[in-house]
């Protein structure tokens, strides 16, 4: 059964604020996708992900990568066939094994996986084990339920936008003003965008750029203030000042 698995990093050094982060980044994940999610022992687990939906996850504050696994029993058959079956399926000619396992009550600790999985592979497949720089890395997490996947999709990585308040942003159509939004976005913040224009055709230019903001953090609003006036009655009046 395949499940979504999100990475978080710097979430998790937030103490007692932990929680707080947590839920915002489970909202957030289900406004961005529609999926069902679940937060089960310090980690968020997706079911009924659309594919479509499935970049969306890659701009999304507050998650470092996200990984496509298979959901398996916890037992060493179901988790056997399924790191085997992960192999089969990859040219790789070197593999590790990396396991954790926060269920303690698993009787294996997550050396011991290392090792009995990883002559599961190597009997299924007489792949070579290369510690230091595989070509393939599977991962096994033991929580509830035991998961198996071997690639990690990178996203934004930071905090989940609406942990650290609101700023205005102020949107010249020039690159470092979309930049900053970005970078405020990843650390919580919502945006709001604000346009002084002093001519129409522009205004397309700084909605569009809205829009694909609006991918990072959801629903935006930009308020265009009109400035074509005051702009000229400026000019006039440096000109008389002349």
């Amino acid at each position: 059964m395949k499940r979504i698995l999100v990475h978080y990093s710097e979430i998790g050094i937030k103490g007692g604020n932990r929680r707080f982060f947590e839920k915002k980044l489970v909202e957030n994940i289900k406004s961005f996708t529609g999926a069902k999610v679940e937060r089960k022992r310090g980690r968020i687990i997706l079911k009924d992900v659309k594919a479509k939906e499935i970049p969306k996850l890659r701009k999304i504050a507050g998650i470092s990568s996200f990984s496509i696994a298979e959901e398996v029993a916890l037992t060493m058959p179901s988790l056997a066939k399924a790191v085997a079956a992960v192999a089969k399926k990859s040219p790789a000619k070197t593999f590790r094994i990396t396991a954790s396992r926060s269920n303690k009550q698993f009787k294996h600790t997550s050396p011991e996986l290392n090792r009995l999985l990883g002559g599961v592979v190597w009997k299924a497949t007489k792949k070579k084990v290369e510690l230091h720089n595989p070509e393939l890395e599977i991962f096994v997490e033991i929580a509830d339920k035991a998961y198996v996947y071997s690639e990690k999709q990178q996203s934004v990585g930071g905090l989940p936008v609406g942990t650290a308040g609101r700023l205005v942003c102020l949107l010249s159509g020039g690159i470092d003003s979309p930049v900053a939004a970005y970078r405020m976005m990843s650390r919580g913040c919502r945006i709001i965008f604000v346009h002084f224009h002093n001519y129409d055709p522009f205004m397309d230019k700084i909605r569009k750029l809205v829009s694909h903001l609006s991918e990072y953090q959801g629903k935006s609003k930009v308020y265009f203030v009109p400035f074509k006036e005051v702009q000229q009655k400026i000019i006039k009046g440096t000109m008389k000042e002349g």
